[in-house]
């Protein structure tokens, strides 16, 4: 897949760097996982710290994705090992596997994961964005036959595409979108373009409901596109797949930018520390409750999420919503 043609500070903007960078806490000669690729922004990063002798991997499902930062990198080739791979960050394992196959024993020091979509994505992927209309696809990974945003809301129930608006998008129009959705693709036939999703978004939700700090499709094209790639869970077995490949003191990072992400994270960290999260209406003072029936192998650096600064937002808007926590193995 040919990479798009980009401004060349596009690229530039990896999100709370230093923080992430801080809580990895790299030295020349480790070996570190970037689970998400992306534009290689916190891989260049990664790479000038472990340099020299030091090892990168980085996994992206996206194709394009993985021909920019492999280009970014190039300066860093003489000084560290680079392996890419195109794949979904939860198969680590398999991918772990693979390279010993090869004879490529790999002890990880490091891994980050940078949740949600990419810069990349967002800006030129077919299916992410309101702001072009263009194909409903929202596929991460484009080069396969999984289904697209525009097969699931062709096939998918009203009270199915009502649960994913709700759990994965917080929409409190969910219904009223979901009905929307059915009565449309049953008198006009199928919805394919984002253009046509968002007219009937924006005809479904009051005018006095429209939020004003964003488009009132947000939230219904992100649910979607998470429901699509399969996200939240990528999320809960790319966590548990670097956590398990650490080695004793070895740092995971993890940024999220959706509370239901960041409470995945949140609820891992807290299980593999030897603590259960609390349900639903349980006191906060319960979240400190040690359990005796898990067997903790992580120590949680960060008690509450990392936020960017105000100066960072106001550099790069698309920080606003990041949430970073910490972990260490033991």
């Amino acid at each position: 897949m040919e990479a798009p043609d980009l401004p060349p500070g596009e690229i530039h903007r990896p999100v709370m760097p230093a923080e992430v960078l801080e809580l990895l806490n790299l030295k020349p000669g480790m070996t570190a996982v970037d689970s998400t690729l992306g534009l290689g922004g916190h891989s260049e990063l990664m790479a000038k710290l472990i340099s020299p002798g030091g090892t990168l991997l980085g996994l992206d499902r996206d194709l394009a994705a993985i021909e920019i930062a492999r280009n970014r990198l190039k300066p860093y080739s003489s000084q560290i090992r680079i392996i890419t791979r195109h794949t979904e960050f939860s198969r680590l394992d398999a991918v772990l596997q693979e390279l010993q196959d090869e004879g490529e024993k790999i002890a990880i020091d490091a891994g980050l994961i940078d949740a949600g979509a990419s810069s990349l994505q967002m800006d030129h992927a077919p299916g992410f964005s309101f702001r072009r209309n263009d194909f409903l696809d929202g596929r991460m990974n484009r080069t396969g036959s999984e289904p697209t945003v525009a097969d699931i809301i062709a096939t998918s129930t009203e009270q199915q595409l009502a649960n994913i608006l709700w759990e994965l998008g917080d929409e409190r129009h969910s219904r009223r979108i979901a009905r929307a959705l059915v009565e449309a693709r049953t008198k006009q036939g199928p919805i394919t373009t984002t253009g046509q999703l968002v007219q009937i978004i924006e005809r479904a939700v009051p005018r006095s409901d429209w939020p004003t700090e964003k488009h009132v499709a947000t939230k219904s094209m992100q649910a979607l596109r998470v429901a699509c790639n399969g996200e939240m869970e990528q999320l809960q077995a790319g966590v548990n797949s670097i956590i398990d490949n650490l080695i004793p003191g070895g740092r995971i990072a993890v940024i999220s930018f959706q509370s239901q992400e960041d409470r995945i994270v949140k609820d891992i960290f807290m299980r593999r520390s030897g603590r259960t999260p609390a349900p639903s209406g349980m006191s906060i003072a319960a979240l400190a409750m040690p359990d005796p029936g898990n067997a903790a192998d992580l120590r949680v650096i960060t008690r509450k999420p990392l936020l960017p600064t105000d100066a960072e937002v106001r550099e790069n808007p698309r920080a606003r919503s990041a949430r970073l926590r910490g972990a260490e193995k033991i």
